[in-house]
């Protein structure tokens, strides 16, 4: 076996823990997520959802929450699962809904905010080894 080669994965929901933005652990009225691939220092030897070149998990947008508007360097895909709710892109918002798929380039100011009633639930996936790769920058002052 070549071992430059990836080692295929298969991770469960439940072997992920959700994640919170400090101090918000636990509660229900935030956003919280998993990472699913490529959720850990790339450093990591044998870590379970080790990747090259992807990382993807889920993100969970309670009603009325949102996702603040920021950029980052890297390309980023949104394929909304359950729920529906509004993407700011740019200058620009589009509605989305379970089956929507959004492309992000980089840097390129977006957002999400759910205006259901139901949980929105969307998958992302960028094209880096690990999530810690991205520098999330927020534009705070940037309403939508």
């Amino acid at each position: 076996m070549n071992s430059d080669m990836p080692l295929t994965r298969k991770i469960q929901d439940d072997d992920v823990e959700w994640e919170y933005i400090k101090g918000e652990e636990g509660r229900s009225d935030v956003i919280r997520w998993k990472t699913f691939l490529g959720g850990v220092d790339a450093d990591a030897e044998n870590a379970a959802n080790n990747t090259q070149g992807i990382t993807m998990g889920v993100c969970e947008v309670p009603p009325g929450a949102k996702l603040d508007a920021h950029y980052h360097a890297e390309h980023e895909v949104y394929y909304v699962q359950h729920g529906s709710g509004e993407v700011l892109l740019g200058d620009k918002t589009v509605k989305v809904e379970s089956g929507s798929c959004i492309y992000v380039p980089g840097d390129l100011t977006h957002g999400i905010k759910n205006q259901g009633e139901a949980t929105l639930t969307l998958l992302w996936i960028f094209p880096t080894d690990t999530w810690s790769e991205v520098r999330y920058h927020m534009q705070t002052e940037q309403d939508f």
